[in-house]
């Protein structure tokens, strides 16, 4: 794949990507100032900014390392960069006190989390080649 076809792709990716977390971002955001008020919209705000950093880096980061034969750490560095921010987050707020965490916190952190990761995950794969013969099959 050149590397123009490789830039496009990565780039309606995290269009995609950033397109959905702001649509969720706009439906937990009402949800959080109806159930919480302001609290609830600086609860639904972290975890989304969380999930959302997390997420774009492990995508840049799977697409930098895509092709590169590198065994486990392909997948295992991404993993980490995923996880890590939005689990950095949570410590925090647990730390800071139980306002966040009483507003729903934990909760908007998992559904960005997992929305995130059910979104970027599939994206982040690389292109599956045709067999050759399905591909003689398909010029027929």
């Amino acid at each position: 794949m050149n590397i123009v076809r490789l830039r496009c792709r990565l780039s309606i990716c995290l269009l995609v990507l950033i397109a959905t977390l702001v649509a969720a971002y706009g439906c937990a955001a009402f949800i959080g100032y109806r159930c919480s008020g302001r609290l609830g919209v600086v609860a639904a705000s972290l975890a989304a900014g969380a999930c959302g950093v997390s997420a774009v880096l492990a995508m840049l980061m799977s697409h930098l390392i895509a092709g590169v034969n590198v065994g486990a750490t392909a997948m295992l560095l991404p993993m980490m960069i995923r996880i890590t921010p939005p689990l950095l987050v949570a410590i925090a707020v647990r730390l800071r006190g139980p306002g966040l965490v009483e507003a729903g916190f934990v909760y908007y952190l998992i559904g960005f989390y997992l929305l995130a990761l059910g979104i970027e995950l599939p994206m982040s794969l690389p292109p599956v080649a045709p067999r050759p013969a399905d591909a003689e099959r398909l010029k027929k």
